[in-house]
């Protein structure tokens, strides 16, 4: 089966050889004749892609990736990962995009699997009781989910709903 992800994968040889023939690669410093981070960071960039007037955007990612939403939102740019209604669960947070962060690729692959096959999804499984009706989703950042344990499986379906439903958009 082909692989139509957008994920590259590369052995480990031609990865070390990518990073050798990128100039930026290191750190640079006044000392190593470099000052593009002195005294203000200039990147350099080389996008790969474009973002057109009619497309939508969708972030998955950490604390990055909600102000990349924020910063298309505020260019007239549709985030569909803004967009979305999870309930009293998700408005617990000051922001329920936060339930988006994720910090390992490992943990992207589990809420995209989970979303877009849901009969992989562990359901209770992925809850942790902390204390008496108190429980932890380490998928979802860590938070603390004060509710009792069937309206945090009907929320963890609303979010597994929201990301599936961008993808076919």
């Amino acid at each position: 089966m082909p692989d139509d992800r957008n994920i590259e994968r590369l052995s480990a040889d031609a990865a070390f050889l990518r990073a050798r023939q990128n100039d930026l690669r290191r750190y640079p410093s006044p000392d190593r004749g470099g000052d593009r981070l002195y005294p203000l960071a200039s990147p350099t960039v080389t996008p790969s892609f474009r973002i057109d007037e009619g497309d939508t955007i969708f972030a998955i990612g950490s604390c990055f990736a909600r102000n990349v939403e924020k910063a298309l939102e505020g260019a007239g740019k549709r985030v569909l990962s803004r967009e979305f209604d999870l309930g009293p669960i998700g408005a617990s947070l000051e922001d329920g995009a936060n339930f988006f962060n994720k910090y390992s690729i490992h943990s992207v692959l589990n809420e995209v699997r989970w979303a877009l096959e849901r009969e992989t999804f562990p359901g209770a499984d992925v809850l942790y009781e902390i204390g008496p009706g108190r429980y932890v989703d380490p998928q979802l950042g860590m938070a603390r989910l004060d509710f009792p344990k069937d309206e945090i499986l009907a929320f963890r379906h609303r979010y597994l709903d929201a990301m599936a439903s961008c993808g076919s958009t």
